[in-house]
């Protein structure tokens, strides 16, 4: 184990050191001025690329993804954090246009709903066109984090007769847990839950 763990740091400290001479310039088609070759792993940016978001220091994940798409690494899972991590730095036009790569892409991929979410969500979009998005994503499929987030915009938003409905299709589809118990509880607030719901 204890073998696997240097290994694993000593890539780390290769990428960091490929990141470095990139920054600089030294880096040109994988070998550095001294001619030392620096060798790209895929697994270990990612990782640095989690640890650098962990960190909150999101310019430099954001950096290192940019670099492993450069690189042709990551494809879909790639894009699609770029542009969250444009989002976290503020830089809304390069997350949109991330977003349209995306959707050109992978068009038929449902989480081009939630990315575009993100974007709209951080800009402080009306709640009507949050609303939108979400009704588009669970036309398609069903996720209790996004119907109960549905529940909050229609109550928001005083459509309480769409917020109670939500709540009971939530409450169907999934019986329990922390977004079933939290929708029960908005939807009390409205309205008097069944003898199923009172019974959960």
């Amino acid at each position: 184990l204890m073998k696997v763990r240097n290994l694993r740091r000593k890539s780390l400290e290769k990428v960091l050191e490929a990141v470095q001479l990139y920054k600089t310039g030294e880096l040109k088609n994988g070998k550095s001025g001294k001619g030392m070759y620096v060798e790209f792993h895929s697994v270990c940016m990612h990782d640095m690329m989690v640890f650098y978001a962990a960190a909150g220091k999101y310019e430099e994940a954001r950096d290192l993804r940019i670099l492993g798409y450069n690189k042709n690494m990551g494809g879909k899972s790639n894009v699609y954090k770029m542009v969250e991590l444009y989002v976290k730095t503020g830089d809304f036009d390069e997350a949109m246009d991330l977003y349209n790569e995306y959707v050109e892409n992978w068009p038929k991929d449902i989480e081009r709903y939630m990315l575009l979410y993100t974007i709209k969500y951080a800009k402080d979009a009306p709640y009507t066109e949050l609303i939108d998005i979400l009704e588009k994503y669970l036309a398609e499929d069903l996720d209790e984090k996004i119907m109960y987030e549905l529940c909050e915009l229609y109550e928001k938003t005083g459509q309480i007769d769409k917020c109670i409905k939500e709540c009971d299709e939530l409450f169907m589809w999934f019986g329990e847990g922390v977004f079933v118990d939290a929708a029960l509880e908005m939807k009390k607030a409205h309205a008097t839950l069944t003898p199923r719901q009172q019974d959960a």
